[in-house]
């Protein structure tokens, strides 16, 4: 009875690896704010006076930057009417992020040629936050089954993904975020084969957060073999700068980040500023740094949900508010020459104040 057992044993072993091997978890969808409306919405006369307002402040930057999420993109609104608010709010280039590679569906690619029709330039925003390897199961599942792919194979998904777009079309980048400190003993998930842990108690060479900065640095430099010729450009936290600048990291200046980048030495600094001051001086010696080494700089600033927001994004009570520290971001950074404009978003914060009744 053994020797049979085995032997049937021996027969289904082949398949249940190959269904082990061949099973593949999509990356869980994060939640991001939809595009909504307030319930008390101000005039068309004001709406359309404060769209004129925010597009002639912008009008000078060279890159005119608007940030919206794929799962943000709700089935009742069309994509042609995202975009017209955008051209209406003077925006220029769009950045979309993806929490999942299941994101990369036939609304994406409709929207993406609808804005090439337009010359809306489209790069696509990608996080370690979403795309790096989980492991559940026992132990014999996790030696064939990857819950979700990294930031290479999700870069190599958009130059797949690329390819099913209509001829002339083209994504106009990738934007990896390099945000290695949200892997600290607060979250059990960390990147493959960084088995270290960020602190504030870990700084210095070869210490935890030095390797896993020095660890994401390699995982970026290996992206073009993956992105089969669409540009990419690193965007990163504004403290890595400082951080390196001290001796507490041996690799995250502007200028190390610069040498990653293949769009011309452009790399995107994610703002942790609560106040428009705060925005400004969290930048300034990276803007210094990168006017020294020739190289192009855009602001990324994330607007908070609510006043209350203790950290990481810009704080606004109302769309007077917002405009602004719009204008004192713009008339402080624009003294350096590597300013070259502003990522701004998300869609759905800015539609919802330009919308809102005072």
């Amino acid at each position: 009875m053994r020797k049979r057992s085995s032997g049937v044993f021996c027969r289904l072993l082949p398949g249940l690896v190959l269904l082990l091997a061949g099973c593949h978890d999509a990356t869980p969808r994060r939640a991001v704010p939809p595009i909504s409306v307030p319930i008390r919405q101000a005039s068309d006369e004001v709406q359309a006076q404060r769209a004129k307002v925010l597009r002639e402040l912008m009008a000078p930057l060279p890159v005119r930057g608007i940030m919206l999420y794929r799962g943000g993109m709700p089935e009742g609104i069309s994509s042609a009417e995202i975009l017209d608010r955008l051209q209406l709010l003077g925006f220029n280039e769009i950045f979309v992020t993806i929490t999942s590679e299941t994101e990369l569906d036939e609304r994406l690619k409709e929207f993406i040629i609808e804005a090439s029709r337009r010359d809306f330039p489209v790069q696509i925003v990608v996080s370690v936050q979403d795309f790096h390897y989980r492991y559940r199961g026992s132990s014999v599942k996790r030696l064939f089954r990857s819950y979700a792919p990294n930031l290479q194979e999700i870069t190599r998904l958009i130059a797949d993904f690329q390819k099913s777009l209509p001829e002339g079309v083209r994504i106009a980048g990738i934007v990896p975020v390099l945000e290695v400190h949200i892997f600290n003993d607060h979250r059990a998930e960390h990147p493959q084969g960084i088995v270290y842990r960020w602190s504030d108690s870990t700084y210095g060479p070869g210490l935890d957060n030095d390797m896993m900065v020095c660890a994401m640095r390699d995982v970026i430099r290996r992206l073009p073999t993956f992105s089969q010729g669409i540009p990419i450009t690193p965007e990163v936290p504004d403290f890595f700068h400082e951080k390196a600048k001290e001796g507490k990291l041996t690799f995250g200046t502007i200028s190390d980040f610069m040498a990653l980048s293949t769009t011309g030495n452009r790399v995107i600094l994610r703002s942790s500023g609560n106040k428009p001051t705060e925005c400004a001086a969290a930048v300034a010696d990276e803007l210094a740094e990168g006017e020294m080494a020739g190289g192009e700089v855009l602001i990324e600033v994330n607007l908070a949900s609510h006043t209350s927001v203790a950290g990481g994004q810009l704080r606004r009570r109302d769309w007077n508010d917002f405009v602004r520290a719009m204008g004192y971001l713009l008339k402080t950074e624009s003294e350096h020459e590597s300013f070259r404009g502003l990522i701004v978003g998300p869609l759905s914060a800015i539609e919802f104040m330009r919308m809102e009744q005072d």
